[in-house]
């Protein structure tokens, strides 16, 4: 089954929180039979998922649910005519009527402290070595990468990179003992979405 994402960051965050699930025995979908696949952008699932179609191969799309997650679901449901069993954006996965990307099913110190991880040592310019404390974080309102867009700005750290982040929940969460139970929303926010895709996986068998 393919999994349509719309970027990379997603995929090294999925692909290794559904391991560690399997892992865990919290979910039921063998990640041997998922590829996660990030397109670059929302806006180019539509042609992506024309492709897949026309290949006569099976697929799920999850978009974030932002505006342009939403206009995009419409459209591949209206204009390109894929089942709506087939689009999921991330509604409801941190609470209802709120706007989510992958980013925000973390909880806030195990994302801090994936950050600060994956930026260890390194200094900007004259800037102070990159650090982000709990405290300068939750001070920030919005979204998780908006949050952290903000504070590296004003902080001279330069641009934030999500997907080098990405890359270190992935290592982090493929060692053999890491525990997931220690983030419980983490835990609970990423079981209910694997879960959301085994039923769409399923619904589209026969």
């Amino acid at each position: 089954m393919n999994v349509v994402l719309e970027g990379p960051s997603d995929r090294w965050i999925l692909d290794g929180l559904l391991k560690l699930c399997k892992r865990m025995e919290l979910t039921t979908i063998d990640p041997a039979t998922v590829a996660f696949v990030g397109v670059g952008g929302a806006e180019k699932m539509p042609y992506f998922t024309h492709l897949l179609s026309t290949e006569g191969l099976r697929f799920s799309c999850l978009l974030d649910h932002d505006t342009k997650g939403r206009k995009v679901k419409q459209t591949l449901i209206e204009d390109y005519g894929v089942p709506g069993v087939k689009v999921l954006t991330l509604e409801g996965a941190i609470g209802e009527g709120r706007d989510a990307v992958i980013e925000d099913l973390f909880d806030d110190a195990f994302y801090v402290d994936a950050v600060n991880r994956s930026y260890y040592g390194l200094q900007v310019g004259n800037a102070t070595p990159v650090q982000v404390t709990l405290e300068s974080f939750r001070a920030v309102e919005g979204g998780t990468v908006k949050r952290l867009t903000r504070i590296f700005r004003d902080s001279g750290f330069g641009d934030f990179d999500k997907e080098r982040v990405a890359r270190t929940i992935h290592s982090l969460v493929t060692a053999p003992d890491f525990n997931l139970a220690q983030y419980q929303n983490t835990k609970d926010r990423f079981v209910a979405l694997f879960e959301r895709l085994r039923l769409s996986f399923s619904n589209q068998i026969g």
